[in-house]
């Protein structure tokens, strides 16, 4: 793990869940850890805890420009990045409903925050990449982007956008020794989940710290060959309910 000391990440969507879970992971193993939400309180804790290792900043990924401020923020104190993970995401609507039921907004709400604010994340950091000619970029995906349901309309459209933006930046993006990988979190005891089906036992869900670790086995790996590649907590070996 000593290979993470001093390395620089970004986190998006970290006050809470599977952000906040690999942020603490990763400054706990010594990374440097820049991370964003519309929630600043448990961003402040991370700062409070870690110092200057932290960066933090309220950003609405719906909003492009709360993103350029947040980048300009980050590579105007460390020049550069190691990694990004697009973590945050939102249903679009308070509550799952049919398509037929959703409104333009809701389907909108979507699209900007879990499909464009990724882009602009990503379009912001890339180029600090490019001229090291390295780094990881990991997008946290959904199973309903790849085996939609029913109910899920507006968020499984917005993350089967995400898998195809992926997988054409990982074509793109070869020989540049730029990594970009789509992950699975897994169903995990989150507020997003909560949401979307309340009804569900949290002891039958995923911790976010189990799945974290899943997740930073991806940020561990070395090989670009790998790049493209869509990975889900379960193949990385995250396995069993909440602990």
């Amino acid at each position: 793990m000593d290979k993470l000391r001093e390395k620089k990440f970004v986190v998006t969507g970290a006050s809470s869940g599977l952000g906040l879970a690999l942020a603490r992971r990763l400054l706990k193993l010594g990374a440097l850890v820049a991370v964003c939400s519309r929630n600043q309180n448990e961003l402040r804790a991370l700062y409070e805890n870690y110092g200057d290792r932290v960066i933090y900043s309220r950003v609405d990924l719906a909003k492009p420009s709360t993103v350029e401020l947040f980048s300009s923020l980050v590579l105007g104190k460390w020049d550069w990045v190691d990694a990004v993970v697009n973590n945050a995401s939102t249903l679009g609507a308070r509550r799952l409903k049919d398509l037929a039921d959703s409104t333009y907004g809701e389907l909108e709400k979507a699209v900007r925050v879990n499909y464009l604010g990724a882009f602009k994340l990503i379009s912001v950091f890339l180029p600090s990449m490019l001229a090291r000619r390295s780094g990881i970029i990991v997008n946290i995906t959904s199973d309903v982007a790849a085996h939609p349901e029913a109910g899920w309309g507006a968020y499984a459209a917005s993350k089967a956008a995400l898998e195809c933006m992926t997988k054409i930046l990982a074509k793109e993006l070869d020989g540049f020794r730029i990594r970009v990988n789509l992950y699975d979190p897994g169903d995990m005891n989150t507020k997003l989940h909560k949401q979307a089906l309340p009804e569900d036992d949290p002891s039958s869900l995923l911790s976010p710290e189990k799945s974290a670790e899943a997740l930073l086995r991806i940020l561990l790996n070395e090989d670009v060959t790998s790049s493209g590649k869509r990975l889900s907590v379960y193949q990385l070996g995250g396995e069993g309910g909440n602990e």
